[in-house]
């Protein structure tokens, strides 16, 4: 496991039901949508923003906890093998003068960069309306081979 710390790219927003790891597959992961949507943002001429991370790795009993707030938290969750993370849509961090705010046109960019990744076979994401984040896991897609009719 690798531990995630805030940098340019991202934040990790109050981790009250998670922890601050990932398996190196998933920590490329978030690196590739971090540099992805920075990318979308600066030929869109937008601010520099980062996402904030808002849950990585679950134990049973950080899982437990937040099942008894949040429906959305099953006890069947891929956040406990440290593949998956939340990705906040609510707000994000703006680097040029040290705010976080919302941004519908970071959320654009965002959506964007996750439908990319998710049609090349790279992610699974779905949004979470309700907790306003989109829910992440890191996928290994094997090409299919035609060997013909």
């Amino acid at each position: 496991m690798i531990e995630l710390k805030d940098n340019n790219l991202y934040h990790l927003k109050s981790l009250n039901h998670s922890h601050p790891y990932l398996v190196p597959e998933a920590v490329d992961m978030v690196n590739e949508i971090a540099v992805r949507f920075q990318e979308r943002l600066k030929e869109k001429k937008l601010p520099q923003f980062c996402f904030f991370l808002t849950s990585l790795l679950r134990t049973v009993e950080t899982q437990s906890k937040l099942s008894k707030r949040n429906r959305n938290a099953t006890i069947h969750t891929a956040h406990y093998y440290g593949t998956t993370v939340d990705i906040s849509y609510k707000h994000f961090y703006r680097l040029d003068n040290d705010s976080i705010e919302p941004s519908w046109e970071a959320i654009q960019e965002l959506t964007k960069t996750l439908v990319e990744m998710r049609e090349q076979c790279k992610i699974l994401a779905k949004r979470e309306r309700k907790q306003s984040c989109f829910h992440i896991t890191v996928v290994t897609c094997k090409p299919t081979f035609n060997f013909g009719n």
